[in-house]
């Protein structure tokens, strides 16, 4: 869900060898709006694990609650960032595929690679240090008052689950509570994402989904503009209230080279637009209006559909905004936001277990198994420099994964290098 293809923000401007230097420069704050955006990810984790009442508090005019339902909400919105991940899928996908639509098997299996490598990883990881906490999670429920740690994080104990949980419910099926598949009709048997040894992968089910998305609607414009039009009108109409909006818009922008345009908007109606966009996240976590939103209480033609299309609105017209905003994009190319940017994948990978497993055993060490506001704050402070570090790590797995990536779709493309002999090249 959340890796840039390479060449578009998913390796360093150098590796992505860009054709200019201002080429670079928008890989670098692609990059950057995509660090922030898993740091938000983390921090609402972190507070969820360990300040639950800045994330879960129903009154607004409680201290808690005026930070919740504030602006000041926007820095740990881990849902507002997941929209904004989409979003920037579809737009840096786009042109980044339509250098392969010739080639769309190549393509969807290179794609299917990159996300599969760091997620089997990963996994992997979460459960060694599921198994190694042991009992941590749920002491720690107990001690703060609220069993978060022990609901969000229940696995099975089968050992060969987290080939499943990362092959297949991770990275294409979903899960009960997020898959739009079984609202098509498919017979699927998969868990609710409390249930997977990393929740965060449900993101990279409607990544791999949005990317096959994106292929077919590459392709699709290559073949011919009429047949592009009828297959994305179709996609909006039973996608519309679904995450895939988002990858659809993020289409938009980029084919139609949107960015261009923006960047010639007056500041005022971007700072406006980006207002708005707040304005109807912020509103979504009222839900003063969340039957507007609601798949219950309103069926259309289309049926499946997401929770929170106010966020997700919010989020994309954001998104937009930003993408015009010259004088935000030269603040985030600069050095430390491009750092935070190349480990965006990894840290959002990563960071779950290390939040809820470690951090929750350090929790009891320091306060002894008890509460305190002292073993709080010092999870806090170790959850988010220890992800910060793991992602470090992580990201040479991630680097890995992009080259063997890169490698397959260069094979796949090109079968003839390698199957027919140079003399029978070219038929006499």
């Amino acid at each position: 869900m959340l890796a840039l293809p390479e060449g578009a923000g998913g390796q360093s401007a150098a590796t992505a060898a860009p054709d200019s230097v201002q080429a670079a420069g928008r890989i670098a704050y692609l990059e950057s709006i995509r660090g922030l955006a898993s740091l938000q990810v983390l921090l609402l984790h972190t507070f969820s694990a360990f300040a639950p009442i800045l994330v879960f508090s129903e009154a607004p005019s409680s201290l808690a609650g005026a930070v919740r339902f504030s602006p000041l909400f926007l820095f740990y919105d881990g849902l507002f960032a997941v929209y904004v991940f989409f979003t920037l899928s579809g737009f840096v996908l786009t042109p980044a595929f339509a250098r392969w639509a010739d080639r769309p098997f190549a393509l969807a299996t290179s794609r299917w690679l990159r996300l599969a490598i760091p997620a089997l990883v990963a996994v992997t990881i979460a459960m060694a240090i599921k198994l190694l906490v042991g009992a941590a999670p749920a002491e720690a429920a107990r001690a703060i008052g609220l069993d978060w740690f022990v609901k969000a994080w229940s696995p099975p104990r089968a050992p060969t689950y987290f080939f499943f949980d990362a092959l297949v419910q991770g990275l294409w099926a979903g899960y009960s509570n997020t898959s739009i598949l079984p609202d098509l009709g498919l017979p699927l048997v998969i868990q609710p994402v409390t249930a997977s040894y990393l929740p965060p992968l449900w993101t990279l089910s409607v990544e791999m989904q949005g990317s096959l998305l994106i292929a077919t609607l590459v392709v699709a414009a290559r073949r011919s503009r009429l047949l592009w039009t009828v297959l994305f009108a179709l996609c909006l109409v039973f996608l519309l209230r679904t995450y895939f909006l988002c990858f659809l818009i993020g289409h938009v922008l980029a084919r139609f080279d949107a960015r261009t345009l923006l960047r010639r908007t007056p500041a005022g109606l971007l700072f406006a637009l980006a207002m708005i966009g707040l304005c109807l996240s912020l509103a979504d976590e009222y839900g003063a209006v969340a039957a507007l939103a609601s798949c219950e209480r309103q069926r259309a033609l289309w049926t499946p559909c997401t929770p929170h299309l106010l966020k997700m609105v919010g989020a994309v017209l954001t998104l937009v905004a930003a993408l015009g905003a010259s004088g935000l994009e030269a603040m985030l190319t600069r050095r430390p936001f491009v750092s935070l940017g190349r480990l965006s994948f990894s840290l959002y990978l990563i960071h779950w277990p290390i939040v809820c497993g470690v951090c929750a055993a350090l929790f009891l060490a320091i306060g002894g198994g008890e509460d305190s506001s002292w073993a709080r704050a010092a999870a806090m402070a170790a959850a988010i420099v220890l992800s910060l570090v793991g992602a470090g790590l992580f990201s040479r797995i991630d680097a890995w994964a992009i080259a063997a990536s890169r490698r397959l779709r260069s094979d796949l493309a090109q079968p003839e290098r390698r199957l027919t002999p140079p003399a029978a090249a070219a038929p006499r």
